[in-house]
């Protein structure tokens, strides 16, 4: 994956932090080149097209219970702090 979002931040370590989390799964989609999947939760796309900080921030939110902007801001940076 070479892309990146809207916000700058690397498909790639979006990817790569996601995966580590143990309530959240991720596959490959159709129309976006990954899905995030949660229990309970609707799927989120994650594409170049995507905008962390307005979908997927809240997303993650809702899937692991941490703060929106801990969740941005550890994304950004490549590195868990939540």
């Amino acid at each position: 994956m070479r892309g990146k979002t809207r916000d700058g931040i690397r498909l790639a370590t979006i990817a790569r932090m996601v995966s580590e989390l143990a309530m959240v799964g991720i596959r490959e989609g159709t129309n976006h080149p990954m899905i995030l999947m949660a229990d309970g939760l609707r799927p989120c796309p994650l594409a170049e097209s995507s905008d962390v900080r307005r979908m997927i921030s809240p997303w993650l939110r809702d899937a692991t219970g941490y703060s929106a902007r801990d969740i941005y801001s550890s994304l950004k940076s490549g590195a868990w702090y939540c």
